[in-house]
Order: C-alpha cells, then sequence, then structure tokens
C-alpha cells in the first residue's frame, strides 16, 4: 500500500513536469543548476503499526498485557538542500520531523488479570493506551538532476536515512475490582517514554517550477523506512518508523 501510493504521487508529479513548454508562459532559458535550498510542509501518509505482548506475574498466575500502536497520517516540516558536483550528478542532505499521535496519543490495550482466588479464570479489561510517537529523520542523498524544459527541473535522490524516534509503552494497567472478583474495570495505564536511533533507506523526487531565475515552487515525494530497537523496562521491541511523505514549499536554486 505504502509503495502504490508512493508511486502514484510520484507519477502525478512527473505528469505535471512533462507539460510541453509551448504551453506554459514565455521564460526565457536559466543557466544549468549548481544547487537548490528547499523549504517544505510536509504531510505523512501512511501509518506505522507496532504490537507488543508481554508476561507479568499476579495472585500465584501469569497475566499478560498485549498493546498495538498504529501512527496516523500526520503533518510536519521538511528541509533539503543539494548541490550538482558533475555532469547531473550531485549530493544532498535533508531533514524531516513530524509527531502523529503527539496530542492525545492513541493505541489500545489488552489485559488479562488473573483471579485472585480462582485458578485459569483471568479476567480480561481493555482500554485506550495513549500513546505517542515523534520521528525526526536526516537524509544524505546521491542526486541526480534532470532538467525537463528551462521552467521545471526534477531531482530524484537516495540513500541512507537516519531516524531519531520517541515513543511511549504500556508497561502497566490499572484497574478496579470487587467481592467476588468475577470482572475487573480498566482505570488506565502506566507508560514508559523511550528512544531509540536507527539507520534506513530512502528514495525521493524534487519537481521545481521557475518563478524567476533563482526562485520558485515545488513538491517533494519521499518514501524512508527503518526498524528501530526500543527497550521498554528492559524488553525488547522492534518499530518501524517512516513512510510516505508528500510535501510542497518554496525552492531557491543557484
Amino acid at each position: 500500500m505504502r509503495f502504490t501510493t508512493a508511486a502514484a504521487t510520484i507519477a502525478a508529479l512527473i505528469g505535471i513536469a512533462g507539460i510541453p513548454a509551448e504551453a506554459q508562459t514565455q521564460f526565457q532559458p536559466a543557466p544549468p543548476v549548481r544547487g537548490f535550498l528547499s523549504a517544505n510542509g510536509m504531510f505523512q501518509t501512511t501509518a506505522s503499526t507496532f504490537t507488543e505482548r508481554f508476561e507479568f506475574q499476579e495472585f500465584v498466575e501469569t497475566g499478560s498485557i498485549d498493546t498495538r500502536f498504529a501512527t496516523k497520517p500526520s503533518a510536519g516540516l521538511d528541509g533539503s538542500a543539494g548541490v550538482r558536483l558533475w555532469r547531473n550528478l550531485g549530493i544532498g542532505v535533508g531533514i524531516t520531523s513530524h509527531a502523529p499521535g503527539s496530542q492525545a496519543g492513541g493505541g489500545e490495550v489488552t489485559a488479562r488479570i488473573p483471579h485472585p482466588f480462582e485458578f485459569n479464570r483471568h479476567r480480561e479489561i481493555t482500554g485506550q493506551a495513549g500513546l505517542k510517537r515523534k520521528e525526526t529523520a536526516i537524509h544524505g542523498s546521491l542526486l541526480y538532476f534532470f532538467p525537463v524544459n528551462a521552467k521545471v527541473l526534477a531531482i530524484i535522490g537516495g540513500g541512507p536515512t537516519f531516524f531519531q524516534a520517541e515513543q511511549s509503552f504500556v508497561n502497566d494497567v490499572r484497574y478496579d475490582h470487587e467481592y467476588p472478583y468475577d470482572t475487573a474495570t480498566f482505570r488506565g495505564v502506566e507508560r514508559d517514554n523511550e528512544s531509540a536511533s536507527g539507520v534506513g533507506l530512502h528514495a525521493s523526487l524534487d519537481v521545481a517550477w521557475r518563478l524567476s531565475r533563482s526562485f520558485g515552487v515545488g513538491g517533494v515525494v519521499r518514501y524512508s523506512q527503518a526498524n528501530l530497537p526500543f527497550t521498554p523496562a528492559d524488553r525488547s521491541v522492534k518499530v518501524e518508523v517512516g513512510g510516505v511523505q508528500a510535501g510542497l514549499g518554496v525552492r531557491v536554486l543557484f
């Protein structure tokens, strides 16, 4: 699904970039672009999901807690810069940041609580986990500059991405129960905020439309992905970060 969304968006940008020059307003040919700066408002179009299950001891029995967290599409910021080094090849760097679930949080938790008097008679409770995520990614790119015409420049990029992410996890659940303790009522969760970092990969397409000799507007589509190792309460949890991002903003060409 992520790759389908990314492919459709990239195809749309390429189609727009390929509008014949004669259909556009008159514009004098510009010198070859040596480099660019960009600033974009960005939208993360895809969600990532992780699940976790761990066990605990209570009333001389083993209980379990299951957590499921899925990020929602979210807005963020994106900035990048690049320079052409030889022919159409160059290098660049970019940074993106977004925080899905940064307000109320998200995720669901289900716990199976042992019965205090009877073996193998767990009480199941379910509630909202209130988990949050924040991601920052630094992209190092090998770039290919593709001048479509005098007004439109496409830049294809790809390379490693360094991710830094903060994620909250459920460590325990709070509940109420009364004699004869056949049922339990969910009251909330105890959370642990963790951070992790790691390296993944990305691919991108940036299309710039010149409005003047050195200023323009543009759009960018980027797909990035990595799996980061988190250790809440000494547990080991792999969390997928990244996804498909699309952004619009301004371009400075030089």
